[in-house]
């Protein structure tokens, strides 16, 4: 088997609309579906070994591209260098976003998820930005830990050939995903033309919608809640102009102070090593105000 493409992340980041568009063309398949712990070299893989990765693909065609996705793999370069060894030719699709944004729309979403309790924007961020400060590693440190993606995709570059990194920004998908989407089918060298009915979808998001975050923390997690939630969501977000909430100027201050160095190293790194990225990151520096 030969594994072609890997979807790394980062969270919150649209990677869900990514997997649902790259899944539906009929050239490419995606094994195992988006889930965080079916990734090469992950913790379920050290367990199962390649066997049991490789049997996740059984069900793709011969002629089909054939791809691993997982917001976690952008936490473990070591497991994506790994399957460059095993894959050398294999590609790579990142999505970013403006890390404060990310960051709001994590938190939303971990307390829709019932994994923090019911708290203000502000008073959850501000506990965020002071735990990440203090060194504590907790739920709400991650918050920020995880918009701090910058040193992967720097190693990301120095293990890969320019060619095979792809770097796609939210704001483009919210813009105009029919055009970003077919540089990603372009990237992954399969017909750019396909339309998805996914691509009318929302990228996966919060409507921040406090009806939503209610039902969500009252009714029982399953299959089948997750499906009608999610689908409540994409309703508010498409007959809506809900935006997201205003996060207080000072934290949002503070927020910047934290993410401008990491993400200006990024940029520098990018501009002096000639990325066939510097356009996107361009204007991603432009437009995050980092």
């Amino acid at each position: 088997m030969n594994l072609d493409f890997l979807l790394i992340g980062a969270q919150k980041c649209a990677t869900t609309w990514i997997y649902h568009c790259l899944n539906e063309h009929p050239e490419l398949f995606v094994g195992g579906g988006k889930n965080e712990t079916y990734y090469f070299r992950g913790e379920i893989f050290n367990q199962k070994g390649l066997d049991w990765f490789e049997s996740l693909f059984a069900d793709a065609s011969v002629n089909q591209k054939l791809g691993s996705a997982s917001v976690d793999y952008i936490w473990d370069v070591t497991s994506i260098e790994q399957a460059r060894r095993q894959y050398p030719d294999i590609k790579i699709i990142v999505a970013l976003r403006n890390p404060v944004e990310r960051t709001i729309s994590a938190f939303f979403w971990l307390m829709r998820k019932k994994i923090i309790e019911t708290i203000s924007l502000d008073d959850g961020i501000r506990k965020a930005i002071d735990d990440y400060r203090s060194g504590s590693e907790t739920i709400y440190s991650e918050l920020i830990r995880r918009s701090l993606y910058t040193d992967a995709i720097i190693q990301l570059h120095e293990n890969f050939e320019k060619d095979q990194i792809r770097l796609v920004l939210f704001d483009d998908i919210q813009n105009t995903p029919k055009t970003t989407l077919r540089s990603i089918y372009s990237f992954l060298n399969v017909s750019p033309d396909y339309v998805p009915t996914s691509l009318k979808r929302k990228p996966k998001g919060n409507s921040y919608s406090s009806t939503l975050v209610y039902l969500e923390r009252k009714m029982p997690i399953n299959k089948f809640t997750t499906k009608a939630l999610n689908g409540i969501s994409e309703v508010i977000k498409i007959s809506s102009k809900t935006k997201s909430p205003k996060l207080d100027s000072k934290l949002t201050k503070e927020l910047l102070e934290i993410y401008r160095q990491p993400f200006n190293t990024l940029y520098d790194w990018l501009e002096q090593n000639g990325s066939i990225e510097n356009k996107e990151i361009k204007k991603a520096k432009n437009s995050w105000k980092l």
